[in-house]
């Protein structure tokens, strides 16, 4: 038996010339069975697709070669059909694998929003995107769902064909899921090279849904801990993080109406926007970590008390100590600011 997710990681990995992905589950390429056509080089008339069966399928309009995608890879890729084989059987092992009828292709149509991604496991270990996530010591396999990466992130944010000229935006890319874990309702794309600006990019499955990360993780009769920033977020148990600038306050308590925060934003006195925030915090009632012990010079957020050392119950001490509410929090952050 056969899996689409199987199917379709193989179909990606081919050598197909001119190859390009032309939406969810469709590559197009020159037919490899007949050459195409001899006179245009530029002709591309093989095609890999999904049926409405949900299974992949080659067809080339130039020879007529018809057939599914796992047998046109073991008839013409052999040393890619073995490792194929290989995996289906792994696969096999750790659940019964069943054909995808047409009632199951609703079960891909959100998580195939997030087709034009490299899952981060599929990386080769010396890639740039898991040299970044080791240099700030992220528990990749704690954390693996949320992780993919791509080369071509402003393209696949606006839906573009990638083509030969498409301009490289190479990202790490962090998913948030709703609270069903499945369906993804952001994507924000981290830059990887210096000077690569914007430093974040953040794309929206759902409008209506609040840019935030985490939604599947947390306890909402726990406390629930507020970061800036998804990377801040992996280090704080049951914790939140806000993407694309600050919270709806009302919309978070309406979504969480019997829970209680601690928000934590980054140590920044010189930022007008943190420091402004921290006050709407203080406004609505909520608790705010506050930062007055920690040298800014030194630590500007959670990320940076780990790459310092500290522990994570060493964290979560200074944050318990370092709480902040109501009028008395309101003049701390005023005589801590620096803008």
């Amino acid at each position: 038996m056969s899996d689409l997710y199987t199917d379709w990681y193989y179909a990606n990995l081919l050598p197909l010339d001119r190859k390009v992905v032309q939406g969810q589950f469709k590559l197009n390429f020159r037919c490899p069975i007949c050459g195409d056509s001899k006179k245009n080089p530029r002709k591309k008339r093989g095609y890999i697709y999904v049926n409405d069966k949900g299974t992949l399928m080659y067809h080339c309009f130039n020879c007529g070669y018809h057939t599914s995608f796992r047998t046109f890879l073991k008839e013409n890729y052999p040393e890619y059909y073995r490792d194929y084989i290989k995996e289906l059987f792994q696969n096999t092992k750790k659940q019964k694998a069943k054909e995808i009828t047409k009632e199951d292709i609703s079960l891909f149509k959100t998580e195939s929003s997030l087709n034009g991604l490299t899952h981060i496991s599929k990386l080769p270990s010396i890639h740039r995107a898991k040299y970044y996530l080791e240099s700030r010591k992220i528990p990749v396999k704690k954390f693996e769902k949320y992780l993919y990466y791509t080369d071509y992130f402003l393209a696949w944010h606006k839906g573009e064909e990638i083509k030969e000229n498409t301009p490289l935006d190479e990202r790490l890319v962090l998913v948030a899921f709703d609270k069903d874990g499945k369906t993804p309702i952001l994507a924000t794309g981290r830059a990887l090279k210096k000077g690569q600006e914007p430093k974040y990019l953040t794309h929206k499955f759902n409008d209506s849904k609040l840019k935030i990360w985490g939604l599947d993780r947390v306890n909402p009769k726990k406390t629930i801990l507020i970061t800036e920033g998804i990377i801040d977020a992996m280090f704080l148990p049951n914790s939140l993080a806000m993407l694309g600038g600050f919270i709806d306050l009302k919309a978070l308590e309406e979504l969480f109406p019997n829970s209680k925060f601690i928000f934590v934003l980054d140590n920044e006195p010189h930022n007008r926007n943190t420091v402004n925030n921290m006050i709407k915090v203080i406004q609505a009632g909520h608790r705010l970590f506050f930062w007055d012990k920690i040298d800014p010079k030194e630590i500007k957020d959670i990320n940076d008390m780990v790459l310092k050392g500290y522990s994570k119950k060493d964290i979560l001490l200074i944050i318990k100590g370092s709480i902040i509410k109501g009028l008395k929090g309101m003049m701390k952050i005023k005589l801590w600011r620096k803008c």
